[in-house]
């Protein structure tokens, strides 16, 4: 019997209750006081509340850059929105996050692939309470890079072909011939592939993009590597629900035997999000892989609390 059916087994009751069942319980378990014990520990800040408060008071972007203001404006508001209070002593990890994922990651986006970004904290002012601190940020922007070609290949540690043609895969990148490189429509590609594979039964395929740059016209060819590994079928299916719709489709969309469709999981979630308890998630469903048969044991575990 695998792991995933064991919580129905008296002997694994008294060990460890159902997530959901546990949930409903009016008294915490042993297991949830753990958990708020380790959160709680967590959430103590390493540096100590003693630290003085870190204020960015300004961000500058100094000499010529190929962002318009209104990106860097939108940076700026972005990078404050998300990572204010700081507690920490060393300003220098907030100016590279900002610089690196934020200033980088937008010329990127705009066909600079070989930017470079200088970035310099300048301390204001500095008390008991708090330093302030002005970011200044210079660009060196390079050539401008277009896109080439992008073609396909299996990876060489792959033992199969391409599963699936090379135009079908092509129309899954979001970028033509001649246009702005752009990281981002690329990233998308590469997680639509991978969708597209998770979809056929491939859980474990990966895309390793490899980028060929020519300095002279100047463009970037992409060879995205592939490597399917295993295709896994539906094994064993658990439904733990009241409703008889729920049951139903997955009944019809994971069928013992059937190649397994990742994305059936995320249409269960978002059709019936009305008759699922308030807070079903994926965390809810357990999936066991058989590596030697390919297979995977699925339960869904959508319990609901009793009413009184």
């Amino acid at each position: 019997m695998s792991a995933a059916y064991a919580v129905f087994s008296s002997a694994c009751v008294y060990a460890q209750l159902p997530p959901r069942l546990e949930r409903c319980l009016p008294y915490p378990t042993l297991a949830q006081e753990i958990k708020e014990l380790q959160g709680a520990a967590e959430e103590i800040p390493k540096s100590g509340s003693s630290q003085p408060r870190i204020t960015i008071a300004s961000i500058y972007f100094q000499g010529q850059t190929p962002l318009p203001q209104t990106v860097q404006t939108q940076l700026v508001r972005t990078f404050r929105r998300y990572t204010q209070p700081f507690h920490d002593s060393d300003a220098q990890i907030l100016l590279t996050e900002f610089s690196e994922a934020g200033v980088k990651a937008a010329l990127h986006d705009r066909g600079y692939f070989r930017a470079s970004v200088e970035a310099e904290a300048k301390l204001l002012s500095a008390d008991a309470h708090e330093k302030r601190y002005s970011f200044i940020i210079r660009v060196t922007a390079g050539p401008l890079y277009r896109l080439g070609s992008v073609n396909f290949m299996s990876a060489p540690d792959s033992d199969s072909a391409l599963v699936f043609p090379s135009a079908q895969l092509r129309n899954l990148i979001p970028l033509a011939p001649g246009e702005v490189f752009n990281v981002s429509k690329i990233r998308h590609g590469l997680d639509a592939i991978t969708r597209l594979y998770g979809s056929n039964g491939y859980i474990d395929a990966t895309v390793e993009p490899d980028i060929h740059v020519d300095d002279h016209r100047p463009i970037l060819d992409v060879v995205l590597k592939i490597d399917a590994q295993g295709q896994y079928r539906v094994g064993k299916v658990v439904v733990v629900s009241s409703d008889t719709n729920v049951k139903a489709f997955v009944n019809t969309n994971l069928k013992t035997g059937q190649v397994f469709n990742n994305e059936a999981i995320q249409r269960l979630l978002r059709r019936y999000k009305s008759e699922l308890p308030a807070d079903a998630s994926e965390r809810d469903i357990s999936v066991i892989r058989n590596t030697a048969y390919k297979t995977l044991d699925i339960t869904f575990d959508f319990w609901s609390c009793p009413t009184q």
